[in-house]
């Protein structure tokens, strides 16, 4: 039926503006508008990226994630995520997502090799509708290529590492 038609244009819509607001979030370092993607538990499956300073396997706590998150991202000098290829499926309150990552990291300073990796990646997210619109339940990112300085990840949990261990 044409309504169906055009609820699922709809949700296929919100689904595609939360995951700009997903990248978005990472790239101002807008912790609120990161968190405000994912439910208030969902899983998630990333290989590490800065060590085990972040964690990014298994159950995981939206408020908490968003903390590590944005904390790991704001020891880059700059970063840009552009998640492109959104393509979802609706069913219902539930939807799936792929989307491809181009994401580049900048890290001023760097003594040894170049300041900049940029990553090419795929997500997939599996979202469910909310009363606060459509949240990320499960993600799995999957890395296919990088160029380089793979190196400045592990400057940048070393960073980490000690403000957390500064903290407590």
């Amino acid at each position: 039926m044409p309504g169906d038609e055009l609820h699922v244009l709809v949700d296929r819509s919100e689904i595609s503006q939360m995951i700009c607001r997903l990248a978005l979030g990472m790239d101002l370092r807008d912790r609120e508008m990161f968190q405000s993607c994912w439910a208030d538990e969902f899983y998630l499956s990333v290989p590490p990226l800065a060590g085990d300073a972040v964690p990014l396997e298994g159950n995981m706590r939206a408020e908490e994630h968003a903390r590590n998150v944005i904390a790991m991202l704001s020891e880059f000098t700059a970063t840009q995520h552009v998640l492109a290829n959104h393509l979802i499926d609706v069913e219902g309150d539930t939807a799936n997502c792929c989307a491809y990552l181009i994401g580049t990291h900048t890290l001023a300073g760097v003594e040894d090799g170049d300041p900049i990796q940029t990553i090419g990646a795929r997500y997939d997210f599996q979202c469910n509708r909310t009363p606060q619109g459509w949240k990320i339940t499960n993600m799995k990112w999957t890395r296919y290529w990088s160029t380089g300085n793979g190196g400045l990840w592990d400057i940048v949990g070393k960073r980490v590492a000690a403000k957390a261990e500064a903290e407590s």
